[in-house]
């Protein structure tokens, strides 16, 4: 992601605007060419929000940018990772940053254990409502499966018995958990739902990446990545990412 930011803002065409406003846009975008090159059926349109602290408005956006970047009206399956820390965790008062001279704690990987949403408070609460959002969608035909990102299993579990379309993909990263927790298996085993592995970060820009990329008046609201599959093929078509930044200043 690092790397498709440098490469998007290095080549892209800069337009300035008043007041002390800049349009930057993609110099060559044939990301619409490509998904329209196949027909709507048979292509599969896969995304992942990462969403760092509770905002409902900030995931409708984060979903109807889908729509609107890829021109479709559905996608076949949606995952949301869901880790709220940063500003979401009430700390030093600091947006969960360290003050000068603290250190953080080192995080021990435990064999077996997903420790999600550490020291915040209701996580799984808020989650019930990103999750409702995200079924109204389901409803309307504009998402085939929902999936979730990383709980552990009585999360999933609350999850699950609190929602209408019930998570039909859990992802888990396992080089947070090293082996794949036993309970979560069975629950998986147990409710048909797909376990799959990933190697996301829990948070993909944090404030060290965007400093680096000259962003440090700006924080990360959401971010959304996709992949389009032609589906006879297996072959992959396109794929990307979508950032959401608010400036802080």
């Amino acid at each position: 992601l690092t790397d498709c930011l440098r490469s998007t803002f290095g080549e892209a065409d800069v337009t300035e605007l008043p007041p002390n406003r800049r349009l930057i846009t993609r110099r060559n975008n044939d990301l619409l060419e490509k998904v329209k090159e196949h027909p709507r059926a048979d292509i599969k349109i896969g995304a992942k929000i990462f969403l760092n602290r509770f905002s409902e408005p900030a995931l409708t956006e984060a979903v109807e940018k889908l729509f609107e970047t890829l021109n479709v009206s559905y996608l076949d399956n949606l995952i949301l990772a869901y880790h709220p820390t940063g500003a979401s965790v009430v700390g030093n008062g600091n947006g969960g940053t360290p003050e000068p001279g603290e250190e953080e704690e080192e995080q021990e990987v435990k064999e077996g254990v997903i420790e999600w949403a550490v020291g915040s408070d209701n996580a799984v609460g808020n989650l019930k409502k990103l999750w409702s959002l995200l079924e109204r969608y389901a409803g309307d035909g504009k998402i085939g499966q929902l999936g979730i990102a990383d709980l552990d299993a009585d999360s999933l579990k609350e999850l699950y018995d609190a929602s209408t379309v019930h998570p039909s993909i859990a992802q888990i990263n396992l080089a947070a958990c090293c082996v794949v927790p036993p309970q979560l298996q069975a629950y998986c085993n147990q409710n048909e739902i797909q376990l799959l592995t990933h190697s996301d970060p829990q948070e993909l820009l944090p404030r060290e990446v965007l400093d680096e990329l000259d962003l440090a008046s700006y924080g990360a609201g959401w971010t959304s990545r996709y992949q389009v599959h032609i589906k006879c093929r297996g072959v992959l078509a396109a794929k990307g990412f979508i950032v959401s930044l608010d400036r802080s200043n």
